[in-house]
């Protein structure tokens, strides 16, 4: 874990109410893994009180970057940062994706913004186990909620979408298109977007093997297991207990979580 300070290079408008941010920030770049995440620092002084976690979603270079939605005071102001500004930025942190697996299928399921992790994730798989097939299952309220589309295709073999509207791909949700992945136990499964989907995808690998971690997004305010604010529910015996996400996380294989006693985010 490094505290430093990072120089904004892009904060590109992405559609809706996303963007995406790149920070040159070599220390970090070096040694962060697919799945971790970093704390920003999103003004100076006391208001916004905290930093804000955000998913490591790709490193090139000396760069980090992060995709992100506008909700509030502190997402803002990072969305009207220009290139050249500074940022204090801690990580990285937390447990990544065990993408190192053998597997001859890896498919990405992702809804919105829960996608932020998937573009590094596919290019550590691109240049780690280039035989395998790098899937992303992609949903969203509506086509313009399909976030960096463009990038999963570069980075993906394939990529299937699904849309509560119809208007890209499947209608209906993102979990609908996730059966004839189920039919190889081999085949891996990431995921990452809102609790209800994470449910979903619980019920649909009842009676089958497939390996599943899950990206959580609770609210963090520290980012290293100080606040006790991001907290899930673990399995312990027939019995659970609460866990720090951002230590024990923020990536679980989704059988370990009471996923439906999961708040909502």
């Amino acid at each position: 874990m490094l505290e430093t300070t990072g120089t904004v290079t892009a904060n590109e408008f992405l559609g809706g109410d996303a963007f995406w941010m790149e920070i040159r920030v070599p220390d970090v770049a070096a040694v962060a893994l697919p799945g971790q995440f970093f704390m920003i620092r999103c003004a100076e002084g006391v208001d916004p009180l905290t930093a804000r976690p955000f998913s490591v979603a790709d490193v090139v270079d000396d760069r980090i970057a992060m995709a992100y939605i506008v909700v509030g005071k502190g997402t803002k102001l990072l969305s009207e940062m220009k290139p050249g500004q500074t940022v204090p930025v801690l990580g990285p942190l937390g447990r990544p994706f065990k993408y190192e697996i053998p597997a001859k299928r890896h498919v990405m399921i992702a809804g919105g913004i829960g996608s932020a992790p998937f573009p590094y994730l596919a290019r550590a798989l691109r240049e780690t186990a280039p035989e395998s097939e790098r899937i992303m299952i992609y949903g969203g309220r509506s086509k313009e909620h399909l976030y960096a589309l463009d990038r999963f295709e570069e980075l993906m073999t394939t990529v299937e979408t699904a849309t509560d509207d119809g208007s890209h791909g499947h209608e209906g949700f993102v979990t609908d298109l996730m059966p004839k992945y189920l039919e190889d136990p081999a085949t891996r499964f990431y995921a990452c977007g809102p609790t209800p989907m994470f449910q979903s995808i619980a019920k649909r690998l009842e009676g089958h093997e497939n390996p599943c971690e899950i990206s959580v997004e609770p609210i963090m305010a520290c980012g290293f297991g100080a606040c006790y604010g991001c907290v899930v529910p673990m399995r312990l015996g027939n019995d659970f207990v609460y866990v720090k996400s951002c230590e024990n996380g923020p990536t679980f294989e989704i059988r370990e979580l009471v996923v439906e006693m999961m708040e909502a985010h």
